[in-house]
């Protein structure tokens, strides 16, 4: 059977682990996760409304990407033609033509066949297509604006997904699909959006993470100086993980996730941090006990205070991988019990 299709169609199921991922550069976003991050070898689709920021949050991606594995490249495919090579290079993204690819097709088609191709060479550590919603096909490039080119581009999606998720999977590269939401041509909908180019990138996709948008952040010492907005995460599909699992953080313009306070968040979700009403108790670095009234006071605390920081940041992610190590050895258990 090796010899008739190939010897990497078998796959060894006795020493499964856990599933390599690729920081988001959230923490409560890799937290609820489930594995730290977008999965390497798999599609993530980063959906949802204008300003909701899904670029933003890929920028930060990308950053993190190019950090964990400087020996590789990232591709961007962006058939809107909106990216900011500036801004992103705000975000930490590195554009230099030796760790960034960039490319700005017209069609669909094009960028599909330019994925795969750049995915298959093995040299990339991610890929992103920027984005689904905002992609031509060469039927619609080369019709009129009133001919009909009905479902043109979920056509082309279903046999791209498909490439893709395969090729993906054996060089291990995390391919991300940015999608936006449009509001469906029946009002008797009971949900009245949905996501351009067809339901394929939905069935490809091992995750789908859903933006919204919440308020804006102002500048506290002008009003009118807005220089972030909270943003809300939803897991809509997790193959590898809890689904369904929602969140909330901030983002900065031109700076990214706000550090500090997903740091304190986690902190307090896994218990590092006690609350009691409005009061928040720790022990800081030099073994001091802390209490402050309000979570403000908290991250006032520790943003004059970078070795406390500093210490809550490693105690959350040593007990986070805890809880992964904890969960690997209960299912090597459980194996190990099926076995005999």
């Amino acid at each position: 059977m090796q010899k008739k299709h190939g010897a990497d169609v078998f796959v060894d199921t006795e020493n499964p682990t856990f599933h390599e991922a690729i920081s988001t550069g959230s923490m409560m976003i890799d937290k609820d996760s489930g594995i730290g991050g977008i999965p390497k070898g798999k599609i993530t689709e980063i959906y949802g409304d204008f300003s909701s920021g899904k670029t933003s949050t890929t920028s930060s991606i990308i950053a993190q990407a190019q950090a964990a594995e400087p020996h590789k490249k990232v591709l961007f495919v962006d058939t809107e033609q909106a990216y900011d090579l500036l801004y992103a290079q705000q975000l930490g993204v590195n554009t230099d033509p030796s760790a960034f690819v960039f490319v700005q097709p017209d069609t669909i088609e094009v960028a599909l066949d330019i994925m795969e191709t750049m995915i298959e060479t093995g040299l990339f550590s991610l890929a992103v297509l920027d984005s689904v919603g905002g992609s031509l096909t060469e039927d619609q490039l080369a019709k009129g604006m009133d001919e009909n080119t009905m479902g043109s581009l979920a056509k082309r999606m279903s046999v791209g997904c498909n490439k893709i998720k395969n090729i993906a999977n054996k060089t291990h590269t995390a391919v991300i699909m940015i999608n936006q939401i449009y509001s469906k041509m029946s009002t008797y909908a009971s949900n009245a959006t949905e996501t351009k180019g067809g339901r394929a990138l939905k069935f490809s996709a091992s995750m789908r993470i859903e933006l919204k948008k919440r308020d804006l952040l102002a500048n506290e010492h002008d009003k009118e100086d807005i220089i972030g907005q909270a943003i809300s995460y939803t897991f809509r599909k997790n193959k590898l993980g809890r689904p369904f699992i929602s969140g909330e953080t901030i983002l900065y313009f031109g700076k990214g996730f706000d550090k500090t306070t997903e740091i304190i968040n986690v902190a307090i979700s896994i218990g590092l941090i006690e609350r009691g009403g409005a009061w928040y108790n720790f022990v800081n670095s030099d073994g001091e006990a802390m209490k402050f009234q309000g979570k403000e006071r908290v991250v006032e605390y520790l943003s004059k205070a970078p070795k406390d920081l500093i210490m809550f940041e490693k105690n959350v992610l040593d007990s986070l991988q805890n809880k992964q190590d904890s969960l690997y050895s209960k299912m090597e258990g459980d194996t190990d019990g099926d076995s005999d």
